[in-house]
């Protein structure tokens, strides 16, 4: 930010150009979090009705009255209306009143008078990448993120060459696609520049508890687990099915409970189109301790996220498939670790 956009922000705040309705709720637990974060990349995986979109808005409506251009996307109309009524709700005064102009048609709420670069909330459908062309936002969020096309980023990322800003990937997890990229991506950052949430539906305080507990009951364990708990599941076209069922796996594995035994780990490695898996098992029960695996993630995130599970079960031995990677890399892992 330029010294005479803040200067200009300072200004409008002093003047108190507008004022958020009461309405607008107080974020929960979960949503307090992205909504105060000052991260530049941020992702949100959340269960069904956990306040994803809600808290989007908040953040969107805290964001205007700091002078920020913020633009909103979602893959359906559906989804853009949730969005689109509340911000529009949060500041029904100031529209009233004349300080906000609302266009329905276009969907952009922003002060009168404003250049085409202003202050605004822009809500727009963008299931394709391409509607997202010709416009732009230093604050921008993408709602469900899983369910757009996975080219998204190469249409946004340059919308922050004039003024940076900071991008929000949120959804509901659709087994690993690139939304779990952005995720994996995000809790291996050890920079701060990306920071992650993630929230079930039972999270959210505003929801009937009852009724949520019998829906649960109605769907498929699948089904339960992606939509209320927002685990992702694996890809429906893996070439190895039943794998879990064949483990001899603790199934509440707790790090303290094997500190004292001998920890060893196996390590498939892979760049872009294959997926790097990392098993960690007791040698002294016999058992799976920890299964990991993800694609589609530079070498950089993924040797922090391999050195920080490793450390955390105080692995002995790692075992490394070093088939189609450089063993220069290989070995920087093993210095690393000092294994």
């Amino acid at each position: 930010m330029t010294p005479q956009e803040s200067a200009e922000i300072d200004r409008l705040l002093t003047r108190g150009w507008l004022d958020i309705h009461p309405d607008c709720p107080t974020p929960h637990a979960k949503q307090s979090g992205f909504v105060l974060s000052e991260a530049i990349r941020k992702v949100i995986v959340a269960g069904r009705r956990g306040g994803k979109t809600t808290g989007m808005a908040i953040n969107a409506a805290k964001k205007l009255r700091r002078g920020k251009r913020i633009l909103y996307a979602g893959p359906t109309s559906e989804q853009t209306d949730r969005f689109w009524y509340a911000v529009r709700h949060y500041y029904r005064d100031d529209i009233e009143a004349g300080k906000l102009v609302k266009s329905e048609t276009k969907r952009i709420i922003e002060p009168p008078g404003v250049d085409e670069n202003g202050p605004r909330i822009r809500a727009k459908t963008a299931f394709n990448a391409d509607t997202l062309r010709g416009d732009w936002g230093n604050e921008i969020l993408l709602d469900e993120y899983s369910l757009m096309s996975s080219d998204v980023d190469e249409v946004v990322l340059p919308m922050l060459l004039d003024r940076g800003g900071s991008i929000t990937y949120g959804g509901t997890p659709k087994r690993k696609n690139h939304f779990f990229t952005k995720y994996a991506q995000a809790i291996a950052d050890t920079t701060g520049r990306w920071a992650a949430w993630h929230f079930t539906s039972h999270d959210n305080p505003f929801l009937d508890a009852a009724t949520l507990e019998e829906i649960s009951q109605d769907l498929t364990e699948d089904g339960y687990r992606q939509e209320i708990m927002a685990e992702f599941l694996e890809g429906e076209g893996a070439v190895f099915r039943n794998i879990a069922a064949c483990l001899y796996a603790d199934p509440h594995p707790v790090v303290g409970r094997h500190r004292e035994h001998r920890i060893v780990a196996g390590l498939d490695l892979a760049k872009q189109n294959d997926f790097t898996a990392i098993s960690i098992v007791c040698a002294d029960c016999n058992q799976e301790l920890y299964l990991d695996r993800f694609n589609k993630i530079d070498y950089l995130y993924q040797m922090e996220r391999i050195k920080a599970l490793c450390l955390e079960w105080r692995v002995s031995y790692l075992l490394v498939d070093e088939s189609g990677v450089g063993s220069p890399i290989v070995e920087q892992l093993r210095r690393d670790l000092e294994i």
